[in-house]
């Protein structure tokens, strides 16, 4: 294995890690936040401008296609819906419950993209989703859970839709 897949596989466990993570810590800071998710949302797109606009600026990265105003409005508007539902639903939900919910990402990204791409799925896309969900759906009912179908996971239901629409 060369040197570039290491990088990748090592970047992929990271940010697998990270996501998993998240639900727990929103969680968590729902409560310290005392339930204010509007407060909570806030200090985390502050905290995401204060670290993103100094890389920007040094990077030199070009703001400049931002300036169209379709574009800018779907830039903003589908993560904010995605991380508002995302965090109302973990507010509602277990965090087992939210994370199985949440591996079916990959299959509504692929739904969203047959249908607004208008493309079709491979076989290997099609293979390689329905054994990420077959292992998520052996952990989560290894542990004898119950899927629920509450308010907390159509609202993250929903928070995966924004996130493959964008």
């Amino acid at each position: 294995m060369d040197k570039v897949s290491l990088k990748g596989i090592a970047a992929a466990t990271l940010m697998s890690i990270f996501i998993g993570l998240q639900f727990y810590f929103i969680k968590s800071l729902m409560n310290i936040f005392e339930n204010r998710v509007f407060s909570f949302l806030a200090l985390r797109f502050l905290l995401a401008a204060v670290i993103l606009l100094p890389v920007c600026a040094v990077k030199k990265i070009s703001l400049k296609k931002f300036l169209n105003l379709k574009l800018m409005l779907l830039s903003l508007l589908l993560p904010f819906l995605n991380l508002t539902f995302q965090t109302f639903g973990v507010k509602l939900s277990s965090v087992t419950s939210v994370g199985y919910i949440s591996s079916l990402g990959p299959v509504i990204t692929l739904a969203v993209s047959a249908v607004v791409l208008k493309t079709k799925p491979t076989a290997r896309q099609i293979f390689a989703i329905t054994a990420a969900f077959a292992g998520a759906a052996l952990i989560y009912f290894g542990k004898n859970a119950e899927v629920r179908l509450d308010m907390g996971a159509l609202l993250i239901f929903a928070a995966l839709l924004f996130r493959s629409l964008y």
